[in-house]
Formats: C-alpha cells, structure tokens, sequence
C-alpha cells in the first residue's frame, strides 16, 4: 500500500486516472466533449485550478491545483464518477 500524500496549499498534483480494464477504451473525438462538460460542472462544484489535462486511450492525467488542498481526492473521486457514468450512458 502505498504512503498517504502529503497535501500543501498551493501546490500542483499530477493525478493519472486509468480504465478499469487497463486497456485501451477512451477515444479522444467520443470522450472530450463529455470530459469536458464533467469539468465545467465539476468547477462549478469545487474550488480547484486546472492547470492541464490529457485523454488517452487507456487513462486520464490532470495536473489540478486544488484549493484548500484537502480537497483533491473528494474532487478527483467526483470527476471520475460522474465522467464514468456520462461515458457508460453514451454507450448504452
């Protein structure tokens, strides 16, 4: 298991977030637009700076700036709930 993070105020995290099967699933012109949305909602919930994202197709990295730093892993577990089911939804 691995140590807990240490979160400071002010800082940068590199968050990667994979599929479930590890392999590839996501398709950048399918998952973007529903990426996207679930971070403008996700703003519009939680105090947080997005300084960059990626989508590939086996995972998601972030680099998020979360404000108060406590917040980070109740932000990332929101994004990455939410952005699941809109992508389960979409494929039915």
């Amino acid at each position: 298991m691995r140590k807990k993070r240490e979160l400071r105020e002010g800082a940068r995290y590199h968050i990667v977030l994979t599929t479930g099967s590890r392999g590839p699933w996501l398709e950048a012109e399918r998952h973007d637009a529903i990426l996207l949305e679930v971070l403008t909602r996700a703003k519009a919930k939680y105090p947080f700076v997005l300084e960059g994202y990626a989508l590939m197709d086996n995972r998601l990295d972030f680099v998020i700036r979360p404000l108060p730093a406590g917040a980070l892993s109740v932000t990332m577990r929101w994004i990455a709930g939410v952005f699941a089911a809109a992508c389960n939804r979409k494929a039915g």
